[in-house]
């Protein structure tokens, strides 16, 4: 790309529409802006980091998932190059492995990191996009993150969003520099190949935090071969196949056969993640789940995000349309402006979230699968409306009447949340670790407990949450049971005794969370009950806690 710039003309264009007369309100706003954006930046850093603080949270989500990873790198340190993490990408998992080798293991100083990754991850969204966007779009959206509750969440949450998005930032910051810098120096490869290659690095690392970000490489292919720089476009290939060429050599070394992909891409490309006899997708069935995952995640899930739907709002196709049609005249001003750094953006993301919707099933309409790229939305978005207003100045209050409005939407879940959790986590903080938990999931966790401390070395006790019993289990071996594969009493037996399976956790975990209306999760209890009815000796009673909501243990004798 740097051959087709004149001398001194950064390769990474933005335009300067935005610097109009200082007499109209975007004119004013941004002068400000620029004249302050370092202070200003630092208030809302502050502002983050106090409702990051004052929501954080010590005890490990209902979620599952954050104790996966977290019982994943224990085992890593624990059991080294006899472990390999393979349900999805291994990378944070081996992250975590290396805070626990170096701290020992506390769950409080992994979160603690999750805070630290997510904090960076802000300071280089600001370093990225500042002087290369108008300040006023980039403060807009500055705002409305630093005040937000899901990214508070997951700055206390052992997921890997806050890691990844340290590292997707990095990736922006480092490409825009990057290609700057070449533009202006006329760089040749030889002078230029090690950029490359940490570029791959950071594409290889991007790609082991979470499989879809695969899709970065092409992203960055893409936006080169739109301005016909073929040789960029190849160089990127190369830079991420050798890299991640080497990482799998050493893996190889190490860990011997393993595939990050192969366990996700098979339950992925099933119909239903959880029962394989429906069969494989169809052709129909992935364009059904990419119109369907389309219409949930940007009519209901990210205004859910930004505090304008409620959690049980439905489906609103209309609204889904409105943020694409934002986003093509997002494409169209990037095109008719030149303006890289925003087209960069949009191929990103639509790279990014295509492939997610994709592949995903249409029923995990979780936000940290759109999380990791709301920053960007935001930024295409409002850099539309920033464009459509410019020439029409008497509207310009417009615009920040939208930003005035997800501030206030955005404090008013964060705040309620932040109150509400001073006094749970000055609690769990002065050792009554399961307050804040509803009481169903006390019992549970109280006898996975007991369960780690009464029970032999040797015992496996199979139950439902088998990464949040090990988290609370002092590092007790649990068995997942996720699905009710059998209601045959024989086939439940021989697959416990395969399994080595000596005891079972039968707890009562309610469907609806917030209501204890004696509707459980029933997933345990229908696989014990057949054996019960059967073989009534097989099962024994051992323990109970609870006397509401109960948790009991029972003991397997094959």
């Amino acid at each position: 790309m740097s051959k087709k710039n004149k001398k001194n003309e950064p390769a990474v264009k933005t335009d300067n529409s935005h610097k109009q007369s200082r007499n109209t309100l975007f004119g004013k706003a941004e002068t400000f802006l620029n004249n302050n954006h370092l202070k200003i930046f630092l208030i809302l850093f502050t502002l983050f980091t106090i409702f990051a603080l004052a929501t954080f949270d010590v005890k490990i989500s209902t979620d599952n998932d954050d104790a996966l990873y977290v019982e994943a790198g224990y085992q890593y340190a624990a059991l080294g190059s006899e472990y390999f993490y393979n349900a999805n990408a291994p990378l944070y998992t081996m992250v975590l492995a290396v805070l626990i080798l170096i701290f020992g293991y506390h769950l409080i100083i992994l979160k603690i990191f999750s805070l630290l990754f997510m904090l960076t991850a802000f300071t280089l969204f600001y370093k990225s996009y500042l002087k290369r966007i108008p300040h006023l779009i980039l403060f807009s959206v500055l705002i409305i993150l630093a005040v937000n509750s899901s990214l508070m969440f997951f700055s206390s949450m052992t997921y890997t969003e806050a890691f990844y998005l340290m590292l997707q930032m990095s990736l922006f910051f480092l490409f825009f520099k990057f290609m700057e810098n070449e533009g202006e120096e006329k760089k040749s490869f030889k002078k230029t190949w090690l950029s490359w290659l940490l570029l791959g690095l950071i594409l290889t690392l991007l790609s082991l935090t979470k499989n879809v970000a695969v899709a970065a490489v092409p992203a960055i292919m893409v936006f080169f071969i739109i301005y016909k720089d073929f040789k960029s476009a190849g160089f990127t290939l190369g830079s991420f196949v050798v890299v991640r060429g080497i990482y799998e050599i050493i893996k190889h070394l190490i860990w011997g056969s393993t595939d990050q992909y192969a366990t996700q891409t098979s339950i992925l490309l099933q119909k239903h993640p959880y029962d394989a006899s429906q069969g494989q997708e169809s052709l129909a069935g992935f364009i059904g789940r990419l119109i369907d995952n389309t219409n949930n995640y940007l009519s209901r899930i990210i205004f859910q995000i930004l505090g304008l739907r409620g959690e049980n709002a439905d489906l609103q196709p209309l609204l889904a349309v409105f943020i694409l049609a934002l986003f093509i005249f997002g494409i169209y001003y990037a095109f008719k402006k030149k303006h890289q750094v925003l087209l960069f953006t949009v191929i990103f993301t639509l790279s990014l979230e295509g492939l997610t919707f994709i592949v995903l099933q249409t029923f995990w309409g979780q936000s940290r699968m759109i999380l990791i790229v709301v920053p960007f939305l935001l930024i295409v978005i409002f850099y539309t409306i920033y464009q459509w207003l410019m020439s029409r100045t008497a509207l310009q209050p417009v615009y920040f009447i939208i930003v005035i409005i997800l501030v206030i939407t955005g404090l008013s879940k964060t705040i309620p949340k932040a109150n509400s959790n001073i006094d749970v986590l000055s609690k769990n903080i002065k050792g009554d670790i399961y307050y804040g938990y509803t009481n169903d999931w006390v019992n549970y966790l109280k006898m996975s407990e007991w369960a780690g401390i009464h029970l032999p070395d040797s015992a496996l006790i199979a139950c439902r949450k088998a990464p949040m019993s090990f988290i609370y289990g002092k590092g007790k071996s649990f068995h997942g049971i996720y699905s009710v594969p059998s209601t045959d009493p024989d086939t439940i037996i021989n697959r416990w005794k395969t399994a080595g399976v000596t005891h079972v956790i039968d707890a009562s975990l309610r469907s609806n969370p917030q209501v204890a209306d004696g509707i459980i999760i029933s997933t345990v209890r229908r696989t014990i009950i057949p054996v019960i009815q059967k073989y009534p000796e097989k099962l024994k009673l051992v323990h109970q806690i609870g006397e509401t909501e109960p948790a009991y243990l029972f003991e397997f004798h094959p």
